[in-house]
Parts: structure tokens; sequence; C-alpha cells
């Protein structure tokens, strides 16, 4: 299994990030009149008329607790009166390697029984105390009686919550952020000495010292006119005949926090690699922008500090839409020489993870470049 870096002051941090949990959670059930708190991880699912199951990810309200993104069907329970309770699953099975033991820098916070069977918690659900629980409603089709399955208002705070970081939170995402710096400088390498698109890949991979399935999202590896599909999903083996652009988009994870980074790069140093260039100045001056209380559009609302925000200004060279541009009142105002010769290119994006602070942001992205 893939080890986690150790953010600075991991004990300290995470300790402190459980006590405003547990505050923010005392204060959310005496508001919406709940006597606890429960948040399942998440269940694997099979494939339909198969017996594989998809790499697990647990529910992001369970991660924000708990340092444990691949521990499936595990359970805590949260009330005003007494230290949270982790019902931790820990199977007993020789078919798959058993979930990483509790560590005492996490697990201190916690009243932890271990079980080895999901079944063993149920009763936690019939307990007579008003109930909120957060989960996948196709987990739990039948609830006890006292039990109220992802109440809109209660799901609402704690999504709100999660949107300001705490400094264990910052820390981790920062630490993804060193990960995958390190596995899309070989990524760079390897698009410069000829690599194909399945061989990048697996350079990001192996410096980043991550394995595909723990990555936050599927990385986007896109070569010449691939960069043009927005969330191209394919890895060719093959390098293709003639070399114009690399675009790539991959993130890393430390305990269920990510980053997400985009960079292109240019084969040769003509009109593309001028854009790259000029989208590169653009990207830095969006990104220190994102300052508190200035209104950022894809929230539509204001920034505050904690936020953690991605900034990717995009130019892409879409031959479909081209098309239609073409057919359009506007069409004499472009320049189609041009269009024609960058359409082998793809496209640009250009993405870094972005914390808003009280007095200037931070990329966390440039940051781990520059380190």
């Amino acid at each position: 299994m893939t080890s986690n870096p150790v953010p600075p002051k991991r004990k300290r941090l995470y300790r402190q990030h459980v006590a405003r949990l547990r505050q923010q959670a005392e204060e959310l059930l005496a508001r919406a009149g709940y006597d606890r708190l429960l948040i399942h991880s998440g269940r694997p699912r099979v494939r339909f008329q198969d017996d594989y199951q998809p790499p697990f990810r647990a529910h992001p309200y369970f991660v924000a607790w708990l340092p444990l993104p691949r521990h499936a069907d595990c359970l805590l329970e949260i009330n005003a009166t007494e230290r949270p309770r982790l019902w931790l699953l820990m199977p007993e099975d020789f078919w798959h390697a058993p979930p990483e033991p509790p560590e005492s820098w996490w697990a201190d916070c916690f009243e932890i029984e271990v079980v080895s069977d999901p079944q063993q918690w149920q009763p936690a659900l019939e307990v007579a105390r008003a109930t909120a629980l957060i989960a996948d409603p196709a987990d739990f089709t039948t609830l006890g009686r006292h039990a109220d399955l992802n109440p809109d208002g209660v799901v609402a705070v704690l999504d709100e919550h999660r949107t300001v970081k705490t400094d264990w939170q910052i820390e981790c995402i920062r630490a993804a952020n060193r990960i995958a710096v390190d596995g899309h400088r070989a990524a760079a390498d390897a698009f410069h000495a000829g690599a194909g698109e399945l061989d990048i890949h697996l350079a990001y991979l192996k410096a980043a010292g991550q394995d595909h399935d723990t990555l936050p999202y599927n990385s986007i590896v896109a070569l010449n006119q691939h960069a043009a599909v927005l969330h191209y999903q394919n890895r060719q083996a093959h390098a293709p005949p003639s070399r114009n652009s690399f675009l790539i988009d991959a993130g890393a994870d430390c305990y269920g926090y990510a980053a997400d980074i985009t960079r292109t790069y240019s084969a040769d140093d003509g009109l593309f690699a001028s854009l790259i260039e000029q989208m590169d100045a653009l990207q830095r001056h969006l990104a220190a922008r994102m300052q508190t209380g200035r209104t950022f559009l894809r929230l539509t609302r204001c920034l505050e500090a904690g936020n953690v925000v991605t900034v990717e200004p995009g130019l892409y060279f879409i031959p479909r839409l081209l098309d239609q541009l073409r057919d359009s009142p506007l069409a004499g105002q472009v320049n189609w020489e041009q269009i024609e010769l960058l359409i082998p290119y793809g496209g640009i994006r250009i993405e870094d993870d972005v914390l808003v602070a009280p007095e200037k942001p931070v990329n966390l992205t440039r940051e781990a470049e520059a380190g």
C-alpha cells in the first residue's frame, strides 16, 4: 500500500483539527435538535454481473474526521458528551490485504472498537437517541426509528464547514502538492525524451510514489490534439509519429486530501510555446487575486480565509467548436491561418491550488515547485 508523507507537526495539528470538528459538531447537533451524529465511511460496490470492485474511496464527510480514505464500512459516532467513537472494520480476510491498523497519532483522539464485520456496529443504529446519519442511501435501505438519513440542514452545515480548511488539512494539501510536483517534473522529462502517453503516466506514478488507484482522480495525459479533449481518459501505448504538445492534469493524495495540478508543454519554440508563456502569466495573475472578500465566480460566493481553490484558465482548439465558429457571424474576426497551425497542438491549461489567506493568497503549487 502507498505510504503517506508525514506533514510537519502531524500529531499536534491533527489533534487541533479534531478539537475544532468536535466543537462544530456539538454546535450543529444542538441547533438541529439531534443527540448524535453518525458518519459512515462507505461500502465497496462490485460491478454488475462481476466479482470485481473498483478501488474504494471513503466518503468525504468521514475523511474530514479521519485520515483513512481507503477504510470501508467503518462508522463514526459524535455526540456532545463523549469522545468520538469509531467502529473500525478490520475484516478477517485472506483474499485481500487488511487495512492499516490504528496509529497512535490519530487513534488517541477516538474510542476505537475494532470489528471484523459491519453487522457488529449495526446495533448502534438502534440506540434510542435522536440521530443524524450521514451515508450513501444505498447502504442503509432500512433504518432504526431514531435515525434520519442525510438531513438537509445537517448536510448543508457540514458542507459549509468543509469549505474552510484547518491547519491540518492545509498541510495535507501542501504535502500532496509536493508529491505531485515530483510527478509532473518526471512526466515533463519523459515527454521531452519522446515517450508516449502510457510511459509518461508510468513515469509520473514512479516519481510521485503513488499507485494509480490511490490518486485522487484519473490523470489526464494528453499528447498533441488529445489536449483538446477536456477530460481525455485514454493513454496510448505508442508515441505519436510527431510531437507537438503535452498537457498533463494529475494530482496526488495525502490522507485523503488532494493536489490538482495541470501543466502544458510545447515541443518547439513557436507560436504555441509563446501562448503557453502568456497563459502562465495570466494564471499567476488570477491566482494572486484569490483574496478574502473577493467574489470567485466558480463558487458564486465571496472567498474567505481557509478556502482552497483551483485556478485553471484554458485555451483549446476544438475542431467541432471551431467548425461552428466558421459558420457564425464572428468568423471574419478569426485568423484562421493561425488557428489551423494551432489545431495540432490541442490546447493549453495551467492549474494551481491556491490557499486564501488573511493577507495574501498562498499558491501551494508554485510554493512546492520553488521548494
